[in-house]
């Protein structure tokens, strides 16, 4: 992608409500970080996959999984890039 993960996850640091980023499925200490951090909320995409992991991890916390968007299917960078590249 154009945007990689650390590229998004970036943009998302500097929104003001935003306290921790913490990408997934790239970051292996991800279950100690949100035991350890103990978020209130956990923000997710609507349909993500890995839904049902952060729910558990919410439930360790005594946290809330929250969809905060739905997925953007026709915003994809890569698909831009795929349609320039049949021109």
């Amino acid at each position: 992608p154009i945007n990689t993960q650390k590229d998004r996850a970036h943009i998302l640091s500097h929104i003001d409500v935003v306290d921790y980023v913490i990408p997934l499925p790239d970051n292996p200490d991800y279950e100690r970080l949100v035991i350890h951090i103990k978020p209130a909320i956990i923000a997710t995409t609507k349909g993500d996959l890995n839904r049902s992991f952060k729910e558990k991890q919410a439930k360790q916390i005594n946290a809330r999984v929250i969809d905060v968007t739905d997925e953007i299917s026709n915003r994809s960078t890569t698909k831009l890039i795929k349609l320039l590249d049949e021109i």
